[in-house]
């Protein structure tokens, strides 16, 4: 009999014996049924509130947007957190961090620092030393000014002309620019520098300071 249970227990009835199962209790079978159908109905009530609630989101969601992007567009205020007290707009002013942080915003330059410091291309696509007291520049075509104006070459020497020379200027941007005896302009979008003495520094020197335009910048002042 010991025998026999432990077989049935491991690997079931043993071959031509009679296994006698207990009788169920008929009346726990409609109350088991009865919870059965009350979870299902109560998961089918939750599946379909859920995708209610989705299709209702989705709709508000698309309503809302689509609200949005009927209005019409209208000038905005920009705020802009700098940590310091700025001088002025004009970016050839004052050669200080926060006059620079602020103006990043709204003029561009020559060569832009990468997030290691190097040169990389800005207003100007490319540069190369042609020998060891010339630089060319190549710029950017297909860009312009806010009204309209194409940037070329001209633009770039105007702000030679009028960075190291703005009136009244606490510090100027004559430091990165005078190094430069002589701008030549090859074609509307070729420039080249022309330095007394080897100057290997001038792609980062270009860095430094932003471009404005001749017909946006000529014969304004700071103040204006």
């Amino acid at each position: 009999m010991h025998t026999a249970t432990a077989a049935r227990g491991a690997y079931g009835p043993k071959a031509g014996s009679a296994v006698r199962l207990a009788p169920a209790d008929p009346s726990r079978r409609p109350c088991a049924r009865r919870r059965a159908a009350a979870t299902l109905l109560a998961e089918t009530d939750r599946r379909r509130t859920m995708r209610h609630h989705h299709s209702a989101r989705g709709g508000i969601l698309g309503a809302a947007l689509g609200a949005l992007l009927s209005l019409p567009a209208a000038a905005r205020e920009l705020t802009v957190a700098v940590g310091g007290a700025f001088t002025s707009m004009d970016p050839h002013f004052f050669d200080l961090s926060p006059n620079h942080a602020l103006t990043w915003h709204v003029f561009d330059r020559l060569v832009h620092p990468d997030a290691d410091q190097r040169p990389s291309p800005g207003l100007a696509t490319s540069w190369r030393a042609l020998d060891e007291r010339t630089w060319e520049f190549k710029l950017r075509e297909g860009v312009r000014f806010q009204d309209g104006t194409p940037f070329t070459a001209d633009d770039v020497a105007f702000t030679f002309e009028r960075a190291p020379n703005v009136p009244n200027a606490p510090t100027s941007m004559g430091a990165y620019i005078r190094p430069v005896q002589r701008l030549e302009i090859v074609d509307p979008h070729t420039v080249r520098m022309h330095t007394a003495e080897p100057v290997p520094l001038i792609p980062q020197m270009m860095m430094s300071f932003s471009i404005i335009g001749r017909r946006q910048g000529g014969g304004m002042s700071t103040a204006d």
